[in-house]
């Protein structure tokens, strides 16, 4: 089951211009490591192939700790730049001195919580994420993530109300749905899965939520779905095959 989100980069003013170009480029905003890991080597391209940045990017907050050792946003922004560059184990280490600087950094937390079910700890990252929340019961992309973790631990009347929670506090985000469509049907209620299924193609890619992997297996789940309880004709789910 996929849906793992990480959270959105620390807000530092030197990398707002990187994330803008891709934005402009790509149409969205990154929000994955996979996004950020993007936009660099698009503006390492840009530079005309100086291969540099993740390193000079580095650097420059590895001085910026050295000057200021307990300020926990150095260390989650440089978790993401060496996540993106393939260095997890020190990205790890990053992201847990920032856990451990602040506690409170549901951003931080929700992160650590992911790399650790990255390394196969699935106990940690659900311990991470479940104190994240507790720290913001309100967050949809925390609810998301506590949705998709409990649900791979075979948990799933907990992922659904987590799940529920998501769509509460973002109604307009697909991504809630197709979560809560999928552990529906893991748990055997093929009807109310395929409504939320349906609830989530309905919402689609827009203007503030882009075509994700997750999409076309929606779709596809959705026509074999509505083909199997007959209330689809072949044309109306080969559409969605299509799609």
């Amino acid at each position: 089951m996929s849906g793992l989100e990480h959270a959105p980069s620390v807000d530092r003013p030197e990398y707002r211009a990187i994330t803008r170009r891709f934005q402009d480029a790509s149409g969205r905003r990154p929000v994955t490591y996979t996004d950020y890991g993007a936009a660099f080597r698009m503006e390492a391209r840009r530079l005309q192939g100086q291969q540099v940045l993740y390193g000079d990017s580095i650097e420059t907050l590895l001085r910026r700790i050295k000057n200021n050792p307990t300020h926990a946003a150095h260390y989650h922004a440089l978790s993401q730049l060496l996540k993106a560059r393939g260095d997890d184990a020190r990205a790890l280490r990053a992201l847990k001195k920032a856990v451990v600087l602040n506690p409170s950094d549901v951003f931080a937390r929700n992160d650590f919580a992911l790399h650790l079910h990255d390394t196969g700890d699935s106990e940690g990252a659900m311990k991470q994420i479940s104190i994240a929340v507790r720290t913001a019961p309100h967050n949809p992309l925390v609810r998301k993530n506590a949705a998709a973790i409990y649900s791979r631990k075979g948990r799933y009347n907990e992922a659904r109300e987590h799940a529920e929670a998501a769509i509460r506090y973002a109604p307009q985000d697909p991504a809630g749905y197709r979560l809560l469509a999928r552990i529906r049907d893991v748990q055997g209620n093929t009807e109310e899965s395929l409504k939320w299924g349906r609830v989530a193609i309905q919402l689609g890619p827009g203007k503030n939520f882009q075509y994700e992997p997750g999409d076309a297996d929606q779709y596809r789940h959705v026509a074999v779905q509505s083909v199997g309880m007959g209330e689809a004709k072949k044309g109306h789910a080969k559409e969605h095959f299509d799609q």
